[in-house]
């Protein structure tokens, strides 16, 4: 008898799990089979595209790849705009070299200038020269006195028994 009751138990038991899976089943029927593997499934009227598990393998692997690639493109973008605006700052730096170049010979134009009107003032237009000295066997003291135009010199000597001239060039030494 106990096995009796056991046994209805599990008939009772049994026809529930099953009447459980019956009721939650749900009608499926295959629509089309396409020509990549794939299937369109009709399930409680809605149409499904059914596919491998390889398949959506696959497909998540392409989109790892995928944003894999679009991390690699943004790095390399932020790298060419690095680029762009280190071409700008040489770019600038190269004009600021041009007008550099442009000034500073400017300058070494005003500093040869210079140096031509200050070897003019170092060597003064008129010049008046005068010294004293002796003449040949004669010891009589003699005078000698000059003018000088820019290097051009004209002396003129007197003694009490000579006199004379001379006319020279004065060329400085150092």
């Amino acid at each position: 008898m106990i096995t009796k009751r056991y046994f209805i138990l599990a008939a009772i038991l049994f026809c529930l799990v099953v009447s459980h899976y019956t009721v939650n089943a749900q009608e499926c029927q295959v629509q089309k089979k396409n020509d990549d593997g794939t299937y369109y499934v009709k399930i409680d009227g809605q149409v499904y595209l059914a596919i491998t598990r390889e398949m959506a393998e696959k497909e998540i692997l392409t989109k790892k790849e995928l944003e894999n690639a679009r991390k690699e493109i943004a790095r390399l973008e932020a790298i060419v705009e690095d680029f762009k605006k280190y071409r700008e700052q040489c770019e600038v730096t190269l004009k600021g070299k041009d007008d550099l170049i442009t000034e500073y010979k400017g300058l070494v134009d005003s500093y040869k200038s210079l140096a031509q009107n200050y070897s003019k003032l170092k060597a003064p237009l008129l010049t008046a020269e005068v010294g004293v000295g002796i003449t040949g066997k004669d010891t009589q003291p003699a005078l000698i006195a000059g003018l000088g135009f820019k290097k051009i010199r004209l002396f003129g000597f007197f003694q009490k028994q000579n006199a004379g001239v001379m006319v020279g060039l004065g060329v400085p030494l150092l």
